[in-house]
């Protein structure tokens, strides 16, 4: 355990600023989600495929596991009820695009899941930066320097 901590420690991070790093790690995770989920009701990436794709060559573990999205797609955008009282919403076009950006998000998840340990690190440096320059100001303006 010690070693983990002194690499926590070299790179500025304490045991308080553990809290503050998963808040920012879930808003982080959110706001990819729904960032996807949004390129994806947008661009339609199934339907763009689709159309370069031989009718009978649909493979197998693709399409199972597209399946297993989807069915979790339905199962979510269920739970959120207001999505069909937005103006203009297609419920089957929201969960089709749930499920692709449940499929994109679980591709490229070895890449995603250190790129957002990465950015919420930086956030949480970039609060603390934000905490000294405040303390540092407040002391010049009291004129304890």
């Amino acid at each position: 355990m010690g070693r983990i901590k002194e690499y926590f420690v070299e790179h500025g991070l304490t045991v308080a600023d553990i809290p503050k790093a998963i808040i920012l790690h879930e808003a982080v995770s959110i706001a990819f989600a729904m960032a996807t989920w949004t390129v994806c009701y947008s661009a339609q990436p199934v339907r763009s495929i689709a159309k370069f794709m031989p009718k009978k060559s649909t493979p197998g573990l693709l399409a199972k596991g597209y399946t297993a999205a989807l069915a979790g797609a339905h199962r979510q955008v269920d739970k959120m009820k207001w999505l069909a009282k937005l103006p203009g919403s297609d419920i089957q076009r929201l969960t089709t695009s749930c499920a692709e950006s449940m499929c994109f998000r679980g591709a490229i998840k070895p890449v995603t899941i250190p790129g957002k340990l990465w950015v919420s690190w930086k956030l949480v440096m970039m609060t603390k930066l934000r905490k000294c320059h405040e303390e540092a100001s407040a002391h010049v303006t009291s004129g304890k320097v």
